[in-house]
């Protein structure tokens, strides 16, 4: 088996930074995912942070847990079209046998749809914001490139952006992968807890995965959601094709 991560962060806040810093050095260091199989894209592409004005961009910190230089190989921006290119280049590398890992963090929205958009009744698409002047990565887009892709064993995704729970149907649904977990910070039309220096629950996520990383994934969810924030609402979908993980 082969191990793969995607992680993306459409915005450049300190914690957005670290929150894909966590996740690089968990997975590489404890789940032993190689460099070369991790595909990082932060913001517009630059290894820099801001205060949440977007108006002064400062140099990459030292990681806030240890104080040591940030490890992260950022592979391009975090925008619609890189991310249709990385899940090409992902849809080369992906066997049968083989497991992705999906981390989002950042900022979400929801966009309203309309009659006019073909839905039989007035609603809303959760989505990830991207770096400013790009359009936002939505739930369907995000499914519909996950269902590009050939059949592997295992996929896990985790995110922690505002209005990530919108994402959850759309994954399940298009999902190729035999095993299939998602878990997210909040359900489709409530924000996520933000601090500071990372997002909550994927820094209880990671924190779980770190010390158990042979672990099952609803393992490492059920820590965060009762570490996390109570102003949280997470949410978890599992799917098997093959009976090795049970229905929540």
């Amino acid at each position: 088996m082969k191990k793969y991560a995607l992680l993306v962060a459409g915005r450049s806040e300190l914690r957005h930074l670290n929150d894909l810093e966590h996740c690089y050095r968990t997975l590489t260091n404890e789940c032993n995912i190689p460099p070369q199989n991790m595909f990082v894209l932060y913001y517009n592409g630059a290894m820099h942070f801001d205060l949440m004005d977007f108006k002064y961009l400062h140099s990459a910190p030292l990681y806030y847990q240890d104080n040591t230089r940030l490890k992260i190989d950022i592979r391009g921006e975090a925008t619609p079209q890189t991310l249709k290119q990385t899940f090409s280049k992902l849809g080369l590398m992906l066997s049968s046998e083989d497991m992705l890992y999906v981390m989002t963090s950042g900022h979400g929205s929801r966009r309203e749809l309309h009659a006019s958009e073909e839905v039989e009744e007035p609603n809303a698409e959760s989505e990830l914001s991207c770096a400013l002047k790009h359009p936002a990565i939505g739930a369907e887009l995000f499914g519909l490139l996950l269902g590009q892709l050939p059949s592997y064993h295992s996929l896990v995704v985790v995110m922690g952006q505002c209005y990530s729970g919108g994402f959850q149907d759309s994954v399940m649904t298009h999902s190729t992968a035999t095993t299939t977990l998602f878990s997210a910070a909040c359900e489709a039309d409530k924000e996520s807890a933000g601090d500071e220096h990372f997002t909550p629950f994927l820094h209880y996520w990671m924190t779980s995965l770190a010390s158990a990383p042979l672990s099952e994934p609803k393992v490492h969810h059920q820590y965060a959601v009762s570490h996390t924030l109570p102003f949280d609402s997470p949410v978890i979908g599992v799917s098997a094709k093959q009976a090795t993980l049970e229905n929540e």
